[in-house]
């Protein structure tokens, strides 16, 4: 039986002074709950707004004198590189700066055991970087690490903008819609809002099922009537869109989306017995913000997590909050993809013992992505779940009767 549901009562109308404030008396209460610990305590920073809050508000609950210890992962990419903003947070806070970069070399050299960690396919080397993350706190002796998962899924991100127009559409909010849509051309990053989102929501859902099926039906790689003998579609969709309202959307991302995050980072994080804690995730927080209007989670400016970044104002350093280009946990995947290519195609060959698999398909689709120059396309990803889904069978010995 559970303990506790997410409560969708109708939201309260309170002064955005007041929202902020008892938002930030509630990630205060939430960081000191956390720190609670016989041991040393770190945190992992993206350089994010999300980390850097719970690294400023650590190193507040905790005083100075109190070693604070942040765990980065830096890609080699610039462009994708979040080093220049750890930098600031540690600076700010006399944090031990520990950066963590990944080789091609030696990610060969652990992708076995992070299946076996794992124990089920994954979609991403971001699972990769994750997991240094976490072996990195291990061999500096930390046992326990705060982290900023949760957060996208609740307080509003970019992905979410569509939601939030429509939703100001369905409610006769002409003028506040057309407004939002003015700020997010104006000042979100390209496509943040695009014609193929809105309609997603706008469409009845049965259409847009049917689109999705359409555009999937022949997923590469996959043998569709290996599939179709044991009674599953392939171009099954779970829920393609229409979502009434942005609280609808948040509350399926809390309930559906976010369990699996989390046990790949719990998996992660046990493998080199580190506890990870997840701050922005206790019942009062959520409870909180799922009581806050629409507005209080994507402004009408279209601010994202516009409570929070109110309630941080004085706390976290101002160049984090005015930042308009996170990236997160975001690996080079093309560039990993060609410096790796020898192995993944060597990998890959074991296609064919699967039977799920269309092995000549997969083969002709990894020749044309590897030779494509595209930076981190949704096929340069693909070839990293045929990685996982092979090594797995094979470490776990799966069968496919």
């Amino acid at each position: 039986m559970r303990y506790w549901g997410l409560r969708t009562n109708p939201p309260e109308r309170i002064s955005a002074k007041e929202a902020s404030s008892r938002f930030r008396d509630l990630f205060e209460e939430s960081i000191v709950l956390h720190l609670r610990s016989d041991v040393p305590v770190g945190v992992s920073l993206s350089g994010g707004m999300d980390s850097s809050a719970i690294t400023v508000m650590a190193r507040s609950v905790q005083g100075p004198e109190t070693p604070l210890h942040t765990f980065s992962y830096v890609a080699d990419d610039p462009h994708l590189s979040e080093e220049r903003w750890c930098a600031i947070v540690a600076r700010a806070t006399s944090a031990q700066q520990h950066l963590v970069r990944i080789h091609s070399n030696e990610l060969i050299e652990d992708f076995r055991r992070l299946v076996r960690v794992q124990e089920q396919p994954f979609g991403s080397p971001t699972i990769y970087a994750q997991y240094r993350i976490f072996r990195c706190a291990h061999e500096a002796g930390l046992k326990v690490i705060l982290g900023g998962q949760g957060s996208d899924q609740y307080l509003g991100y970019m992905r979410h903008l569509s939601v939030r127009f429509v939703s100001l559409l369905r409610k006769g909010h002409w003028v506040a819609a057309l407004r939002l849509l003015r700020h997010i051309r104006s000042s979100s990053p390209r496509g943040a809002l695009n014609l193929r989102s809105v309609m997603r929501q706008v469409l009845p859902v049965r259409l847009v099922d049917t689109a999705v099926r359409l555009r999937t039906a022949a997923l590469p790689g996959m043998n569709a009537d290996w599939f179709r003998q044991h009674g599953l579609d392939l171009s099954t969709t779970r829920h393609a869109g229409g979502y009434h309202s942005l609280h609808e959307l948040l509350k399926q991302n809390v309930l559906e989306t976010l369990p699996s995050l989390l046990r790949f980072e719990d998996r992660n994080a046990m493998a080199f017995s580190v506890e990870n804690r997840v701050p922005f995730l206790t019942t009062k927080l959520l409870d909180f913000v799922f009581s806050l209007p629409e507005e209080e989670i994507i402004s009408g400016e279209g601010q994202c997590k516009a409570v929070f970044l109110r309630a941080m104002q004085g706390v976290v350093p101002s160049e984090i909050l005015e930042r308009r280009d996170k990236i997160g946990f975001a690996t080079p995947i093309s560039k990993l993809n060609r410096e790796l290519e020898p192995w993944l195609r060597e990998v890959l060959k074991e296609a064919g013992d699967i039977p799920a698999l269309n092995a000549s398909n997969l083969k002709r689709q990894v020749s044309l992505t590897l030779s494509d120059r595209a930076v981190n396309t949704d096929s340069q990803r693909m070839i990293w779940r045929w990685l996982s889904l092979i090594t797995w069978a094979r470490e776990l010995r799966v069968r496919f009767d």
